[in-house]
């Protein structure tokens, strides 16, 4: 268990099996039987499987349906994913390479569907590899009030590596290097992608551009 497993254990899981059995113990079942049902869910919320990890490719940071795919005025592409609550909240690395830096930024934490969400508190992780470098923006919501990272910078990932989970989710977007063109994307608007499998674009270094 890592030391972010261990945050997530005692703020969510802990509190719930101690009052479970406190009520179990004097018999108030109702009460029980909601507090298990509860633990239940955030069981199933925080489920981390395994993925089928592709060796081309740029991956989906993150499971859900990607919502807009923009043009920045760098010239990038800008791949945003919202994640619905009964998606997999783990991110994952869409490269292997270096973490060249992990900032957070306090904010609102409006609904992550609206267009002021923009100002919603985030963590953002640049990743380089070679020349070139991705942006991953793990943006809080509404419910989702809490952002783990689980890297820092200057560490090496491999692509699909878990970097981070956003608590009761919200939306992750995908900042790729202006070398990746529209015609190297794989995937559109409202498709469904899962962190670390779904190639969402060709990776120009794995096609020697």
């Amino acid at each position: 268990m890592t030391a972010i497993d261990k945050k997530i254990a005692i703020k969510f899981f802990l509190p719930l099996i101690l009052f479970s059995l406190i009520f179990l113990y004097f018999e108030v079942f109702l009460v029980f039987i909601v507090l298990l049902l509860v633990l239940l869910f955030l069981i199933f919320f925080f489920r981390d499987p395994n993925r089928n990890i592709p060796q081309t490719g740029v991956v989906s940071p993150a499971d859900g349906r990607i919502k807009k795919i923009k043009k920045t005025r760098e010239g990038g592409i800008e791949i945003s994913i919202f994640m619905g609550p009964f998606d997999v909240h783990v991110n994952r690395s869409p490269i292997g390479g270096l973490v060249n830096e992990v900032k957070h930024k306090k904010g609102k934490h409006i609904p992550a569907f609206k267009k002021e969400s923009e100002k919603n508190e985030r963590t953002i992780i640049k990743l380089k590899k070679g020349d070139s470098s991705f942006i991953i923006n793990q943006i809080a919501g509404f419910m989702a009030r809490r952002i783990y990272s689980f890297v820092e910078a200057n560490e090496k990932l491999k692509k699909g590596e878990r970097i981070g989970l956003i608590a009761l989710g919200s939306r992750v977007n995908l900042l790729l290097p202006p070398s990746i063109n529209k015609e190297d994307l794989l995937v559109d608007e409202n498709d469904k992608v899962r962190a670390g499998e779904t190639k969402i674009a060709n990776n120009i270094l794995d096609l020697g551009k």
